[in-house]
C-alpha cells in the first residue's frame, strides 16, 4: 500500500513540475527581448527552442508560427525555418503527450482501471478516429494540440504513432501560414 502512495506522490510531483516548467518557459517566450537575442545568439537552435517553449502552449497560448515572419526577416532560410519550428512544436507536443502517459499512471495506481476500461472500450471501437482528428486540427486548426494530445497520450496511443502525424501536421500548418494562405481565411471570415 505504501508503494502504491509513494509511486502516486512521484508522478502527481512529476505532473506539477511540468505544469511549473511550462509556465515559466511560457513566460519567458511572452518577452520579445528574450526571444530576440535567442534567435539572434543561437540561430537555428535558438528558433528550435523558441518553437518548443511556445509549442507547449495549454496554459498560455503564444502561437510559434507568428515568429516565422521574425525568423525570415532575421535571415533565416524559409524551409529550414519551416523544419525546426515544425520540429520543436513535435517537441513541446511530446511533452504533453507525457503529461498524459502520467495522468494515465496516476489514475491506474490510484486503483480506478474501471475508467480506463471503459476508455479503452472506445478506443477500440474508434480506433483510428482520433487519431484523424489529431492530423486536421496539427494542419489546420490553430489550437493547442495539447488538448488532443494528453487524451491520446491517456488512453494509450503509443508516441511513435502520434508523433510523424504532428510533425506532418505541423510542416501544412507552418507552410500555409507562411505563405499567406491562412490569411486569406481570415479575410474571407471577417
Amino acid at each position: 500500500m505504501q508503494k502504491k502512495i509513494n509511486k502516486i506522490l512521484i508522478y502527481t510531483a512529476l505532473f506539477i513540475i511540468l505544469i511549473l516548467g511550462a509556465f515559466y518557459l511560457a513566460n519567458l517566450a511572452g518577452k520579445s527581448e528574450f526571444i530576440r537575442d535567442l534567435i539572434h545568439n543561437f540561430g537555428y537552435t535558438g528558433i528550435f527552442l523558441v518553437a518548443i517553449i511556445t509549442g507547449f502552449n495549454l496554459v498560455v497560448p503564444i502561437p510559434a508560427f507568428t515568429l516565422l515572419p521574425l525568423f525570415i526577416e532575421s535571415g533565416f532560410n524559409f524551409w529550414p525555418s519551416i523544419l525546426v519550428v515544425s520540429l520543436g512544436l513535435s517537441v513541446a507536443d511530446a511533452i504533453g503527450y507525457f503529461l498524459g502517459k502520467i495522468g494515465r499512471e496516476i489514475v491506474m495506481n490510484a486503483g480506478e482501471r474501471k475508467i480506463l476500461g471503459r476508455l479503452e472500450k472506445i478506443k477500440e471501437r474508434y480506433e483510428y478516429a482520433p487519431l484523424a482528428i489529431l492530423f486536421l486540427t496539427a494542419s489546420f486548426i490553430p489550437m493547442p494540440n495539447e488538448l488532443v494530445v494528453i487524451p491520446l497520450a491517456f488512453l494509450g496511443y503509443k508516441l511513435r504513432l502520434i508523433l510523424p502525424i504532428l510533425f506532418v501536421g505541423h510542416l501544412i500548418f507552418n507552410f500555409l501560414y507562411a505563405t499567406g494562405i491562412i490569411n486569406i481565411f481570415e479575410i474571407f471570415s471577417r
